[in-house]
């Protein structure tokens, strides 16, 4: 999550932020099922998230042939959003799918409030959707999530108190959901900065 250019805040950072952790694909599932069997979940924020003024956020889930998880995935958010207690929208572009994803999330927003579509005629990867999804973003703080339950969006609830004194919030996951061929590309991409920098990552693809 990172404060929008044109929100920009130039206090002086004086400790370094803190990284909130995923909670593992067990919390993400029993959470998400709750939520889908209850009906709209609302998670209220926590007493230090409450007791001071929170920023608005625009919530942002780039999407690519993503109907099997996304309706689940935008209820979840919406729940948890709708009794937050903070200005936010959601904004989903939908990069050129060729499947159901388009017309789904067509029809959420039709159904939910504070909620925009941006739709691609046609895929033009995840740097442009990134791009168009900042140029769109109307609120104060801009939260980038994934469609495919990689990440749950409760973890932005942890994120907001750091924004009183940070500017830019990563989180880190603990475990990482992929198949074995993409478990290899992330193992190159975390590899190269440590060889040519010299500095360890994680989480970085």
């Amino acid at each position: 999550m990172h404060r929008r250019d044109g929100a920009a805040d130039h206090r002086r950072r004086r400790r370094p932020a803190r990284r909130p952790d995923h909670g593992g694909r067990d919390a993400i599932d029993e959470r998400a099922g709750a939520a889908r069997g209850a009906g709209a979940r609302v998670t209220a924020p926590s007493t230090e998230l409450a007791a001071g003024a929170l920023p608005s956020v625009s919530v942002c889930f780039p999407a690519y042939n993503e109907q099997e998880t996304i309706e689940g995935v935008l209820e979840e958010a919406h729940a948890l959003l709708a009794g937050a207690g903070f200005e936010y929208e959601i904004l989903v572009c939908d990069d050129g799918s060729t499947d159901r994803t388009g017309r789904i999330v067509d029809e959420f927003a039709g159904r939910v409030p504070k909620m925009r579509v941006i739709h691609h005629p046609r895929n033009l990867g995840i740097h442009d959707t990134f791009e168009h999804l900042y140029r769109e973003a109307a609120m104060a703080f801009v939260f980038l999530n994934s469609t495919d339950r990689q990440w749950d969006t409760r973890i932005l609830l942890d994120m907001l108190p750091l924004t009183r004194d940070f500017d830019i919030i990563i989180a880190s996951r603990r475990e990482k959901y992929y198949r074995l061929d993409r478990r290899f590309v992330s193992w190159g991409f975390n590899l190269v900065p440590r060889l040519v920098f010299g500095v360890p990552t994680y989480d970085a693809g």
